[in-house]
């Protein structure tokens, strides 16, 4: 008779077992897909490479099936690829291919590259510093929810940076970003309410 911990194991090895070839037969599926042009199968496997979710972390190959995504007009891969250019990941940093990037995808909807581009504007970094150019974006991907474009709008606002300075609109895109859990926003609050 075997005893119920021998038991146990045993089916869990055979559970892993068989998520582990679940997931080799998803991986090969989107493989496939991503071969075959599907524009979401090769952003969803340059996630994995870039990372190394069911894969060895490689942001060489999360780089190129981001960059045949982009090609497509994916927004989440071209906000992606944006920032890997910008942070120099896996390609040769370049602001200007950062830029070009985010800017398509921002044009698209897409907030997080709305956030990025007004971080590269507020910043100066590959763009000369424009604030206005800085809160419009920051703005955009505030109204779509962006927690940190909520509570650096916030900040426009109630320094007048980039836009008029507006005490009310200020702590109304702060409270948003706090009540959101953005730290940053939650001490914004704080040193407001002293």
């Amino acid at each position: 008779m075997k005893k119920p911990q021998t038991i146990l194991l045993i089916l869990a090895l055979a559970l892993a077992g068989s998520l582990l070839h679940a997931q080799t037969q998803n991986l090969a599926g989107l493989q496939k897909a991503a071969e075959d042009g599907d524009a979401k199968a090769q952003y969803d496997l340059a996630d994995m490479y870039l990372h190394g979710q069911g894969v060895a972390q490689n942001s060489a190959k999360a780089v190129e099936w981001l960059q045949k995504s982009a090609a497509q007009g994916n927004a989440d891969a071209q906000s992606n690829l944006g920032v890997l250019y910008y942070t120099g990941q896996g390609v040769a940093t370049d602001y200007a291919k950062a830029l070009e990037l985010l800017q398509k995808a921002a044009n698209q909807g897409n907030a997080t590259a709305q956030f990025n581009l007004g971080f590269m504007y507020a910043k100066g970094e590959g763009v000369a510093t424009n604030y206005a150019k800085s809160a419009e974006w920051f703005e955009k991907a505030a109204q779509q929810g962006h927690a940190e474009a909520q509570a650096m709008i916030g900040a426009m606002y109630y320094e007048g940076r980039g836009v008029a300075q507006n005490q009310t609109k200020a702590l109304e895109w702060i409270r948003k970003s706090a009540a959101q859990g953005n730290a940053k926003a939650k001490q914004m609050l704080q040193m407001l309410n002293k």
